[in-house]
């Protein structure tokens, strides 16, 4: 037993759980592609990529309160609910590497990057809206990111390999809690 309040506002001697049930669903699926190219000592590589998940749940559960004020029946509530999440992220990218010279090897990168949350949920108390418990939810994120490196091959046998990268990030978020 468990002391909690009850969505009237009374505090009950005790709690207990009569029923809980729970449901939950999913799928997810990821696709790569990359593809590779030589044009004289230049490598060409363009990258893609694709993720989408898709997770569904429903639950119930029914509790009942016993008070110690006088007066106050016994109470049995039913709460309800059902969510809902996708996400999918998109990616592309391209890469370009060539020797300038036998010890100096430099590349230059792209990479794009997109992706979308969208989760829900509803709730119910008693086969009514609980709009407390209740939200909606939208991210959408861009990535941009473009790379700059070297590898300079030391007569010691060591390599240096200097890499630069300048990132570009754009997030939205709406979120509404009482939908």
């Amino acid at each position: 037993d468990t002391q909690g309040e009850t969505s009237e506002g009374i505090t009950p001697v005790n709690t207990r759980d009569i029923f809980a049930s729970s449901l939950n669903e999913g799928m997810k699926a990821d696709l790569d592609l990359e593809f590779s190219h030589y044009i004289g000592k230049t490598e060409l590589n363009v990258m893609a990529s694709a993720r989408y998940s898709d997770h569904d749940t429903r639950s119930a559960q029914n509790s009942h309160y016993d008070f110690t004020a006088k007066g106050t029946e016994p109470l049995d509530q039913l709460r309800t609910g059902s969510g809902m999440k996708r996400d999918l992220t998109l990616g592309a990218g391209a890469t370009a590497k060539t020797g300038l010279t036998k010890t100096l090897t430099i590349g230059a990168g792209y990479e794009l990057s997109y992706s979308s949350l969208k989760e829900e949920n509803v709730a119910t108390l008693d086969n009514t809206a609980d709009y407390a418990n209740s939200f909606t939810s939208l991210h959408h994120a861009f990535d941009n990111t473009v790379s700059l490196s070297a590898t300079w091959k030391l007569p010691s046998g060591l390599s240096v390999r200097p890499k630069v990268e300048l990132s570009f990030k754009h997030e939205n978020i709406d979120y509404n809690r009482g939908a």
